[in-house]
């Protein structure tokens, strides 16, 4: 479809195309959190899988889970906490893009994840 744009200039306007589904992992001890995240995100169309701690997350991947392109980690659990996760994941999983998630977003608690292999930060 064409459209035109001031003095005879013409723009060439493409149907928007269906996003890819992302299939993502929350790990997140917080119930009502990793809920609501996870409602927001089925919402876009994603396929959301759920842990609550790092210790299970990273049993199941091993176990052969479902395909997973994102992990999106809190870095305050009790058992696997979220950086040790994150370490696991940038050793066992390379391919998989991970984010981490945190109530605390100081520069130290930021710069810990980082350097444990998370490539992104979402604060809570």
């Amino acid at each position: 479809m064409r459209t035109p744009e001031g003095h005879g200039a013409t723009v060439e306007v493409t149907p928007a195309k269906a996003r890819p589904t992302v299939r993502l992992a929350l790990v997140d001890d917080h119930n009502l959190m990793r809920a609501g995240l996870a409602a927001l995100l089925r919402a876009r169309g994603h396929r959301v899988l759920e842990w609550n701690d790092g210790r299970p997350f990273t049993r199941d991947l091993l176990a052969g889970t479902e395909p997973i392109d994102v992990a999106v980690v809190d870095l305050r659990m009790p058992d696997m906490d979220g950086f040790r996760t994150l370490e696991w994941l940038r050793t066992h999983r390379p391919q998989l893009r991970r984010l981490a998630l945190s109530l605390d977003n100081h520069d130290a608690v930021v710069l810990k994840a980082f350097r444990c292999g998370a490539q992104g930060f979402l604060a809570k």
